[in-house]
């Protein structure tokens, strides 16, 4: 994050920002929106890659949140699970990944994908995360997880189960604590 790119709907940002979290020393205080600003940056920054560090692969990571701001739960998809509970694979139907490409957040998958042209242009090869920590907010809530985790259904990668049960207004209710 940094600069003028600050993607305040992932548990990140909600938990770096908790007032809470930074009264205790939780957080340190310093905040995702002083960062070192690659989203605004990343020209320059894949440039000194390529050029200054003579790297020919660069590693970036899709932020979740910055491309589905919010719930996709809607969209049908059929997650299969092995015998003890993993998921084993994803089916979306190319209706579901029409409704996903309707969902999302143009300017940000557009800018993505200027960020991918510019690893190409450079002739860097991309080693992509998909995930790297940060969930959108209306899947983990982290002030509500510290606060009553025996409770709360947006637990992230801890409950699966709540995909079924709950409203998407359920979802999107933010605490008042942050």
């Amino acid at each position: 994050m940094g600069l003028g790119g600050v993607d305040d709907t992932s548990d990140w940002f909600v938990w770096t920002h908790s007032k809470h979290n930074i009264t205790k020393g939780i957080v340190s205080g310093d905040l995702p929106e002083n960062g070192p600003g690659f989203w605004e940056l990343y020209r320059e920054d894949l440039q000194r890659a390529r050029k200054e560090l003579c790297n020919n692969a660069i590693r970036l990571s899709m932020d979740w949140s910055r491309i589905f701001p919010s719930p996709t739960r809607s969209i049908p998809a059929k997650v299969v699970h092995d015998k003890r509970g993993n998921i084993a694979g994803v089916d979306i139907p190319p209706d579901s990944m029409d409704a996903l490409e309707a969902h999302a957040n143009q300017e940000s998958v557009q800018k993505y994908r200027q960020i991918l042209t510019e690893v190409r242009n450079l002739g860097l090869e991309i080693v992509l995360t998909v995930y790297h920590w940060p969930l959108p907010i209306w899947l983990h809530d982290p002030i509500t997880c510290r606060d009553h985790i025996q409770t709360t259904t947006r637990t992230g990668w801890l409950n699966q189960q709540w995909l079924n049960s709950r409203s998407t207004r359920d979802l999107l209710e933010r605490p008042s604590e942050i």
